[in-house]
């Protein structure tokens, strides 16, 4: 038995095209030879849809570790803290950075911040998903895992966000994400859990937000069309998504 975790933006479906059927194959005739299937996204739980969780997986690493599930239960929960939480909102409003704020349960969509006029009609796309706008005031209660911006100013992102969260270069701006998980630790928890070491464990990614699990499993596999910044951290680098590149790489390692 080996457990395969999957990015999904980029690795097991595209904006365009979607997930392709050889992707459905591919992880149909794993999971019949017995192997497991894990997504490790980025998006936290509530950004995760039906499409996806339909596949048949044994399991989902959210938020960049920050959600860890495993055959329906959870094996850990990391959030920023409430006192955290406001601190950095209210910092991100004062120098007008835009964010899109995720937490497990739902997308905060902070009007207080006139920078996140360009978030506003995004959030149009994410019909059928919690979206919780938050005023001026916060809540007492509130607190986030991760997130996103177009802003590209890395160094003041650092500034910002302090020693709490880490912020990895993306190809539209920034993903800010907490420094106590990744996906690395995420795959700890599952391989302990199933009892497989990481020898035979297969990651595959595309950007650079993979790399914490690229590196960590001994079999890193790269997307056709992958960042190339990670290339030097992978094994294998497959086909394009559009050209079969799930099915490519399982055929390449002999899982199918």
């Amino acid at each position: 038995m080996k457990a395969i975790f999957l990015d999904i933006d980029g690795t097991l479906r595209s904006h365009e095209a979607g997930i392709p059927q050889s992707a459905r194959e591919a992880l149909k005739q794993a999971r019949a030879a017995g192997h497991k299937i894990i997504v490790n996204s980025g998006r936290t739980r509530c950004m995760i849809e039906e499409k996806i969780t339909s596949l048949g997986l044994d399991g989902m690493i959210c938020g960049c570790g920050s959600q860890v599930y495993l055959d329906g239960k959870l094996l850990c929960d990391h959030q920023v803290s409430h006192e955290e939480s406001c601190r950095i909102v209210e910092e991100l409003r004062r120098r007008e950075i835009d964010c899109n704020l995720e937490g497990p349960e739902c997308l905060y969509l902070d009007s207080a911040n006139p920078a996140n006029q360009v978030w506003k009609q995004r959030f149009e796309a994410f019909k059928g998903r919690k979206v919780v706008e938050l005023e001026k005031e916060l809540p007492k209660d509130f607190s986030f895992t991760k997130f996103m911006t177009y802003n590209r100013d890395y160094p003041l992102l650092r500034e910002i966000v302090g020693e709490t969260m880490e912020v990895l270069e993306d190809r539209l701006g920034a993903e800010v994400v907490l420094r106590c998980c990744n996906k690395g630790t995420g795959i700890d928890l599952v391989a302990e859990a199933l009892g497989i070491p990481l020898e035979d464990c297969y990651a595959v990614g595309d950007s650079n937000n993979d790399l914490a699990m690229l590196c960590h499993v001994t079999h890193s596999i790269a997307m056709g069309n992958a960042m190339p910044e990670i290339l030097p951290y992978c094994e294998y680098q497959t086909t394009t998504l559009e050209k079969d590149g799930i099915y490519n790489a399982f055929r390449h390692y002999g899982l199918i």
